[in-house]
């Protein structure tokens, strides 16, 4: 196996483990994924009342967690069947990453959630880690595929 099939089963592990651990803890909160979510924004955002931008606000980020939920399975698909799109992918989830805050080593935040450590610069740091580590990895995988298809 190259590096850039390890590359590609880590991070397809990583998607499938953050959309899975995700179902997990909602349900171990006796939540329904996705459904809970819904309802509890939709009664907040009828709380909020005279904020219109404060709603537009929790419905954008909302949106974008959406987005980001249901694009981990479709990520995890992409990395662990090798496609050619995972990479570009990756990269344009990035954005829902950062705007979510969704380490790409979801083994970060389930440890932190299961020891019960919570403390903002380390959960930051571990957050721009995993991303910088991500990326850089990605970026080795695309110079190394253009560098095999140029080569004589």
């Amino acid at each position: 196996m190259n590096s850039k099939n390890k590359q590609f089963l880590f991070w397809g592990s990583m998607d499938a483990l953050a959309f899975l651990s995700y179902c997990f803890f909602s349900l171990a909160r006796h939540r329904i994924p996705f459904i809970s979510d819904i309802r509890e924004v939709i009664a907040t955002v009828d709380m909020v009342t005279g904020g219109d931008s404060a709603s537009t606000l929790l419905i954008g980020y909302f949106i974008c967690n959406l987005l980001m939920l249901i694009s981990l399975p479709v990520s995890a698909f992409l990395f662990l069947r090798k496609k050619a799109a995972a990479i570009p992918f990756a990269c344009a989830q990035e954005i829902l990453r950062f705007i979510t805050i969704k380490c790409s080593i979801a083994i970060f935040p389930i440890v932190l959630t299961l020891t019960g450590f919570s403390m903002l610069a380390v959960n930051v740091g571990l957050f721009l880690l995993s991303e910088a580590i991500k990326m850089s990895s990605l970026i080795y995988c695309r110079k190394k595929q253009s560098a095999e298809h140029t080569a004589p």
